[in-house]
């Protein structure tokens, strides 16, 4: 409060939240962007990658090349290197099909909320 009345500024500075919407959804296939999320919170989350202050999406993306890079070349020794690299994709990304499903039903209920919202415009 005395800095205040001295003219000087608290040392943060709180406004309101302003809410946007993400360009990028409406650019990418739902299925990517599921992948992508999966992806990432499994490395963010999972390996606990938010505890280290200098990791970054950059590096999130490096490390999971890295391994994708790892497992493909492993896969050419296998007797079916599709079907290694898919068992590896499902191991690593276990809820990947659920949320595929959870998200194409979102999306169908926004495509229906928009629909009946321009019916009722019109």
């Amino acid at each position: 409060m005395e800095d205040s009345k001295k003219g000087k500024k608290p040392p943060y500075n709180i406004k309101e939240k302003n809410e946007k919407q993400a360009a990028y959804r409406s650019l990418i296939r739902a299925e990517l962007a599921d992948e992508l999320f999966d992806k990432i919170l499994n490395l963010v989350v999972a390996e606990k990658k938010y505890r280290d202050p200098e990791f970054s999406a950059k590096e999130l993306a490096k490390e999971l090349m890295e391994e994708y890079e790892t497992i493909q070349k492993r896969s050419k020794i296998q007797a079916s290197p599709y079907q290694y690299v898919l068992s590896w994709f499902e191991g690593k990304f276990e809820g990947y099909n659920d949320l595929k499903q959870f998200m194409a039903q979102k999306e169908e209920e926004r495509s229906a909320e928009d629909a009946a919202s321009e019916t009722a415009n019109d």
